[in-house]
């Protein structure tokens, strides 16, 4: 046993106990802290190397510290709980090993998880560890390993923080069994600096935001964030807000890269009110055109959500009805901000069932087999400074900018390219505005179809 703070602290050695992994070391331990106590409550505890077993329940008040040496763990037999108050100082190895279970919440600005016997060698299974010390402290700080540490699913149900604690992310590898990698019940969680690795589980979600009845989820964030293999990156429980009385709120996605999902990369269905995605990358570029058989972000029954600064990136390999960038269904006062799509097999975006008070700007989308913007049930949509290129081979079908039952919208500065019929095609639409607009390659920059009136459009 190393002799490192024996003379200095209360060692538990001292008071008996044995560390020797069989000895039944309780007694010894909470004689040491009583000890420690009666001499000044800020005392420090020192435990030499050695598996100290605990057959009894044993407190470790919050006013003390306790120090292991790197090869010292305490061994809970099972069935037996301890209770952890004070602070930890100690190695990035395993503290707290047995059966039994450890309560409380440890008086350390983070705790590490290889203090609950995470391993980070991409193979043993580090979901429990995890868990472990997810429910002993307020923030789970995880070291960078070249393996990386395989998990399961994390749900998290109090306020926390969790992440990366090193130059490099920190490399997160999805089990095969893992559904929900990090399930957010509560408010106030953020998420950040991660390489997530999900090519090896199945219809898995990243982030997952696990809304109950009567319970709105608020203040989350997730940030620095890479993702490879995907099935969905961010998704949501499927709830109706209206009477149900859910919300997820003021929740920002920020800075977060996704390579290759296996489905819509975001699928949010309960998002509502003051969501920010910002600083995204989507890129389906490796995948084959069949793979891409989704959209890239999907957005339902949205109100307020802010989108800026993403960019995806699609197969482009092949017309797909289904590959589109942005789809958005039944929204209402979403703006779009600084955002584009590239190499989609259909619409670079397209809106569906109805969207109101919807605004785009500074938006471009380009390489495009589909319609650039497809606006099917649009009321009073804002479009301004849009840029459409079709790909060479586009359908002579498909136009820059299609608007289908579009009612009052606004569409400026349009600059549309290589589609061979119309720039705009509008039907089943009335008291449109459609000014600034530039078309180049097309037979007519702009055209009416069925059942339209009152629309005007002045073209550059």
């Amino acid at each position: 046993m190393s002799n490192r703070y024996q003379e200095v602290f209360h060692s538990v050695a001292a008071h008996g106990a044995l560390g020797d992994g069989k000895t039944d070391d309780s007694a010894a331990i909470a004689a040491t802290i009583s000890a420690a106590l009666a001499e000044n409550p800020e005392n420090t505890v020192y435990f030499p190397d050695g598996i100290y077993r605990l057959s009894a329940p044993v407190d470790f008040p919050a006013s003390l510290d306790m120090v292991f040496e790197d090869q010292a763990a305490l061994l809970v037999d099972q069935e037996v709980t301890v209770r952890w108050e004070s602070h930890l100082e100690a190695s990035l190895h395993p503290v707290f090993t047995g059966a039994g279970r450890v309560d409380g919440h440890l008086n350390n600005p983070q705790a590490y998880p290889q203090w609950y016997g995470a391993l980070g060698d991409g193979k043993t299974d580090d979901t429990e560890a995890f868990r472990r010390a997810l429910r002993n402290s307020g923030a789970l700080a995880i070291p960078y390993t070249e393996a990386g540490y395989l998990l399961g699913d994390l749900p998290i149900c109090e306020m926390k923080t969790v992440f990366g604690c090193d130059d490099q992310l920190s490399r997160i590898i999805g089990a095969p069994h893992c559904r929900h990698l990090f399930e957010l019940k509560a408010p106030a969680i953020k998420i950040s600096h991660l390489f997530l690795d999900m090519s090896g589980t199945g219809e898995s979600v990243c982030f997952y935001f696990d809304v109950q009845k009567n319970q709105p989820i608020s203040h989350e964030q997730v940030s620095d964030i890479v993702t490879e293999g995907a099935y969905h990156v961010v998704a949501d429980s499927r709830l109706d807000k209206r009477t149900e009385h859910v919300y997820i709120t003021n929740t920002v996605i920020d800075g977060l890269v996704c390579r290759n999902s296996r489905q819509s990369a975001i699928r949010t269905r309960n998002f509502w009110g003051f969501i920010f995605f910002r600083n995204i990358l989507l890129d389906n570029s490796a995948l084959t055109a069949t793979d891409g058989n989704y959209a890239a972000m999907e957005i339902e029954d949205n109100e307020g959500g802010i989108l800026q600064n993403i960019r995806i990136i699609g197969t482009g390999k092949a017309e797909n009805d289904r590959e589109v960038g942005f789809l958005y269904t039944c929204n209402v006062a979403t703006w779009m901000d600084q955002c584009s799509a590239e190499q989609l097999g259909s619409d670079g975006l397209r809106i569906q069932n109805e969207g109101f008070h919807l605004y785009f700007s500074n938006v471009s989308f380009r390489n495009i087999l589909g319609h650039g913007m497809n606006l099917e049930g649009c009321l009073y949509p804002q479009i301004h400074s849009v840029t459409v290129e079709a790909h060479p081979d586009v359908s002579a079908d498909r136009y820059g900018i299609l608007g289908d039952r579009l009612i009052d919208a606004q569409l400026n500065h349009l600059s549309v390219a290589g589609y061979p019929e119309a720039g705009v095609f509008l039907q089943n639409s009335h008291h449109n505005i459609v000014t600034g607009l530039n078309v180049t390659g097309a037979k007519n920059p702009y055209v009416e179809g069925k059942n339209c009136g009152l629309n005007v459009s002045l073209l550059s």
